[in-house]
């Protein structure tokens, strides 16, 4: 977890990362994923938690909308982000 403002602007600006993902990393290993998150914070101590509640809302809309439209053979068709970045 990064709480420093300074050092997430320097990974940002060395980097050019433009989002830091912090709940889900740990799954990379294990089997393939795909992270939807909705961004209420910037990663400091300045959180908005009135924020939290709308971003709720529209990320459980978004992910519904996107699973009606993909197809599940595909995805299970699909490598494991493990084999693509590690071999």
């Amino acid at each position: 977890m990064i709480k420093n403002t300074l050092v997430r602007d320097k990974l940002a600006v060395e980097k050019n990362v433009l989002y830091f993902e912090m709940e889900a990393a740990g799954l990379i290993n294990n089997f393939p994923y795909l992270v939807i998150c909705g961004i209420y914070d910037y990663l400091d101590l300045y959180k908005n938690k009135e924020w939290q509640k709308y971003v709720v809302i529209m990320v459980a809309a978004y992910i519904k909308d996107f699973l009606y439209r993909i197809v599940l053979n595909k995805i299970e068709a699909e490598k494991k982000i493990g084999e693509v970045l590690f071999g």
